[in-house]
């Protein structure tokens, strides 16, 4: 007997799956694609290069910042 594999593998759906705070640094985790930021909802989105599922930054000075994943 033969094992045989019909099929393809799937990418997981763009989505940030979680959002940490620990002092001064954030931690996201997400999975699908690269994570990109942007100091506005609206964009302009920058890619961070990040394609791990795991994200380490220190708090930006900036307010607020946004983050999603895009699926390449």
């Amino acid at each position: 007997i033969e094992a045989v594999f019909a099929g393809a593998f799937v990418n997981p759906s763009p989505l940030i799956t979680d959002i940490r705070l620990s002092g001064d640094v954030i931690t996201v985790s997400f999975q699908g694609g690269e994570l990109e930021t942007s100091d506005a909802v609206n964009g302009p989105w920058t890619g961070t290069g990040n394609t791990s599922g795991i994200h380490t930054n220190s708090v930006p000075e900036a307010p607020v910042r946004f983050y999603r994943v895009r699926q390449h």
